[in-house]
């Protein structure tokens, strides 16, 4: 499956760009399609967000290439789907959501409104550490044993 338009529209995912967790993101933009393949999540997570009842464009073929890196908990799968992240997108492919399948459903040829973002209400800005962090820290003292 081809990535949608809004889904390459958005810029590639960096550390700059956005967070590599957060428990605060939600979804946060929908866009309605028709006549597509969606996943209806009941419940799911990504990158340490969690949220439920909402429609996914789905990405079959990659779902069924996709294999996990981390062991799923039983009763749960991972999918494919096109979604941005704090705005941002993956180089190659959708994002792996991770969902529970018991209350979930794949949907072909229909017209739902779909999330095409998850973040938090904030912008992300990353937090640096100052170049010069280590300068700051407390020198050891320095103990003499001199004899007089």
């Amino acid at each position: 499956m081809e990535m949608p338009a809004f889904y390459l529209a958005l810029p590639i995912m960096t550390p700059d760009t956005a967070p590599d967790t957060s428990i605060m993101a939600k979804p946060d933009d929908w866009k309605p399609f028709e006549n597509a393949t969606v996943l209806y999540v009941s419940k799911a997570w990504y990158r340490r967000a969690t949220f439920g009842g909402e429609y996914f464009i789905l990405d079959p073929v990659e779902t069924a290439k996709y294999k996990p890196n981390s062991k799923l908990k039983e009763g749960w799968d991972v999918a494919i789907v096109f979604c941005g992240w704090f705005g941002t997108r993956l180089s190659t492919r959708g994002i792996a959501l991770r969902y529970q399948v018991e209350g979930s459903a794949i949907l072909t040829d229909t017209s739902k409104r779909v999330v095409t973002n998850i973040a938090t209400p904030e912008p992300y800005v990353r937090k640096k550490m100052p170049s010069n962090a280590l300068a700051h820290q407390p020198a050891a003292a320095v103990v003499s044993n001199q004899s007089s």
